[in-house]
């Protein structure tokens, strides 16, 4: 239940108070810190309201590659293939002595961790690769059209599931499941001819894209499956000649022998440009209820939530005290999700952003974060908050410095109200000593790990603040 609160303090303890909520804070700061009455006020009265807004493109350069096709009657169809350019290898290994006849074949190695999937772990895929021809643009979306911009002539086929029944023991209890692609002879020599004759290519990855502009690998057959591509690479494979001793009729020579061999030659990584392409159709009856205004998170490529927070209202309560002493303390607000049932284990997604709706494309497309260390945040414009699975909700706890901002503006715009809550994947880093170690957020984009779906409950959303206050005499 929704209630204003009072707290009264003996006025010493509001001038600890006051000096420990930094000196940023509004309020008129002057008379005597001994006089009067002194009290925490915490209200919890102020209500919010959303609806769901269509989100069909996004940014998706892959930190994630997803590759597969889902049909969920609960949730939606959704389609993942992927493009990239390719990483040299820092470390390539081909002996000088190795010619060109003694390349045997080149590999694409796609690795992904055990359980990393969604759908059903023995529905049959098929992946195909195909050769990129073009560059691409830079600006790339998950809605990026391929068609035209690669060979036609695939290179690779290759059938696959999640499942690792079947496999021997050495390969069921590795972390990770592997799909290897084999690629044509021809393109093994090809790479290799290119690495002899211009080696300098393949130490820039801006030099190997001229040569080599990337691939293209699709989902060509199944659906039920998608699987997360932890990580990629390509195996140049050899022989190398060996003199191998030989005991024949009491006597020993020695023979040349072929010995197998590989090295890395391309990876995948976050320093060259990759995509996933996302083709996501909502479930028909998850459509008609967010065009009928109802607040579902839908992911990727599907919905996100808008809603206005009361920033005006919290500011007017705010200001009814003003001229006595006063001091925020907090600002939170708690956003419960509900589960959308489905039997394909679709949740709601592990991190939220709360961010203001018109700050939110320069935010992504210029890579920024939320600022400040966990519990000392002080951004003003985005915030982040945690899946709690025993709650169902979401806690936002560093909306202070959203406040204090408004008040040192002295007003508060329409679009400093709108806000957009938008599922997203947080890297966090750690900084500092062992007795002091400060948690920080290096990374925030748009999440598409995964199919993510979820109701937000904005019924029970609950705005708490907290400030204090000391009636001069």
């Amino acid at each position: 239940m929704t209630h204003i609160q009072k707290i009264l303090l003996a006025p010493a303890a509001f001038a600890a108070l006051a000096l420990g909520a930094c000196t940023d804070d509004a309020g008129d700061i002057g008379g005597s810190l001994t006089r009067g009455e002194v009290s925490i006020e915490i209200d919890s009265t102020f209500q919010i309201s959303g609806k769901a807004v269509a989100d069909p493109v996004f940014d998706s350069k892959g930190r994630t590659l997803l590759l597969g096709s889902l049909d969920v009657p609960e949730y939606g169809k959704l389609d993942c293939s992927f493009v990239s350019q390719l990483m040299p290898s820092s470390d390539i290994e081909i002996p000088d002595t190795v010619p060109a006849e003694q390349i045997t074949g080149l590999t694409m190695r796609m690795m992904m961790l055990n359980g990393d999937f969604t759908g059903d772990s023995l529905a049959p895929q098929q992946v195909t690769l195909y050769r990129l021809t073009r560059q691409l643009p830079s600006d790339i979306t998950s809605d990026y059209d391929p068609e035209g911009g690669y060979d036609p002539t695939p290179l690779s086929q290759k059938a696959y599931t999640a499942s690792a029944l079947g496999l021997n023991d050495s390969v069921f209890n590795r972390s990770y499941r592997v799909i290897d692609l084999k690629l044509p002879l021809s393109s093994a020599k090809d790479v290799y001819t290119a690495y002899r004759t211009n080696p300098e290519a393949f130490q820039w990855p801006a030099e190997l894209a001229k040569r080599f502009p990337g691939i293209y690998a699709r989902n060509s057959y199944g659906k039920g499956l998608v699987v997360n591509i932890a990580n990629t690479e390509f195996l140049l494979k050899y022989n190398i000649k060996s003199k191998r001793s030989k005991y024949e009729n009491g006597v020993v020579t020695f023979v040349d022998t072929l010995i197998p061999d590989s090295t890395t030659i391309f990876t995948i990584s976050p320093e060259v440009l990759s995509s996933n392409n996302m083709k996501f159709t909502p479930a028909a009856a998850l459509k008609a209820r967010a065009e009928a205004g109802e607040p579902i998170i839908l992911g990727p490529g599907g919905y996100n939530v808008e809603f206005r927070f009361p920033a005006q209202e919290i500011i007017n309560r705010y200001s009814n005290s003003i001229k006595n002493l006063s001091v925020v303390n907090s600002l939170t607000c708690n956003i419960p999700i509900k589960d959308i049932s489905n039997d394909y284990g679709i949740r709601p997604p592990r991190y939220m952003l709360m961010i203001k709706s018109a700050r939110m494309k320069e935010f992504f497309a210029n890579n920024e974060v939320p600022e400040g260390y966990v519990g000392e945040e002080t951004d003003t414009d985005a915030f982040w908050a945690e899946y709690d699975a025993d709650t169902q909700s979401y806690d936002f706890t560093a909306l202070r410095p959203y406040l204090l901002d408004l008040l040192e503006k002295g007003s508060v715009a329409a679009e400093d109200e709108a806000f957009t809550l938008v599922p997203v994947s947080i890297t966090k880093e750690y900084w500092g000593s062992s007795y002091n170690v400060k948690t920080f957020v290096s990374a925030c984009f748009p999440y598409y790990a995964g199919p993510c779906m979820g109701l937000i409950n904005f019924d029970k959303a609950k705005i708490k603040f907290t400030f204090s206050r000391q009636v001069l005499e």
